[in-house]
């Protein structure tokens, strides 16, 4: 009885080891499937992640990036390869940065920036589950904004500005154009500062002031005999005649 017993303990062990190891393979092979590439090309440097065996269900009107013999590809409603994951970069080789975004699961998600050599902001992007969602805007060298763009499903829904010497507004609905407006654009009108004034007006507004304080003392002078002159008692001499 105590072989048996000791032995069904040495079987219960054997069991974890043998389950802990191949949750361990498992973790292991599911890191292995993500993987970081680089492509450097004549022009810029490709830094992104790509994952093997991702289950999904194809949507025809989404574009899929994917990654195969060194190349990304994209095609609108499939993908054989793969696909991209997570943070993207395009940095020149001077590593200014071109391009940024995220993907999932091959299709871009979030917001995307792009940048001229200069460094300029020139376009940001909102994207979810590879269709534009929400605003995107294009700016000038500036970094103020030229053009919004709503978007809802991949498509321009509400309104489109277009900023210029006036300011344009298309309204759309799930793509088509309903109403386009052309607005003017209202200035601001600008505040004119007081400037100080010069020592001569100075002067003449000092005198201003003298010659009113000189005034104002002649009245209270004036005042103040007026008052005593009420007051003073006039001394009569009284004669008795007998």
């Amino acid at each position: 009885m105590k072989r048996s017993g000791y032995v069904n303990k040495l079987l219960i062990l054997l069991l974890i080891i043998v389950s802990s190891g191949s949750v361990l393979a498992r973790d292991r092979f599911k890191v292995k499937k993500v993987n970081e590439i680089n492509i450097t090309t004549k022009d810029s440097i490709q830094l992104f992640h790509v994952k093997k065996g991702v289950d999904i269900k194809v949507k025809d009107n989404v574009v899929y990036y994917w990654y195969e013999n060194s190349i990304i590809h994209a095609n609108r409603g499939g993908y054989s390869g793969m696909l991209l994951i997570e943070e993207y970069k395009v940095k020149d080789h001077e590593g200014n940065l071109v391009m940024q975004g995220n993907f999932t699961k091959g299709r871009k998600d979030g917001i995307w920036k792009f940048w001229d050599k200069k460094g300029n902001l020139q376009k940001k992007e909102s994207w979810n589950k590879g269709l534009l969602c929400g605003k995107v805007y294009l700016y000038n060298d500036n970094g103020k904004v030229k053009k919004e763009i709503s978007y809802k499903k991949g498509l321009k829904h509400g309104k489109e500005k277009i900023y210029d010497t006036t300011v344009v507004v298309n309204k759309f609905k799930k793509g088509e154009l309903q109403i386009a407006e052309i607005k003017e654009k209202k200035e601001k009108p600008k505040k004119e500062k007081v400037k100080v004034k010069n020592k001569d007006q100075k002067k003449d507004k000092g005198k201003k002031s003298e010659g009113k304080k000189t005034e104002k003392n002649k009245e209270m002078k004036n005042k103040e005999k007026a008052y005593k002159n009420k007051n003073k008692v006039k001394k009569t001499k009284i004669i008795h005649i007998n």
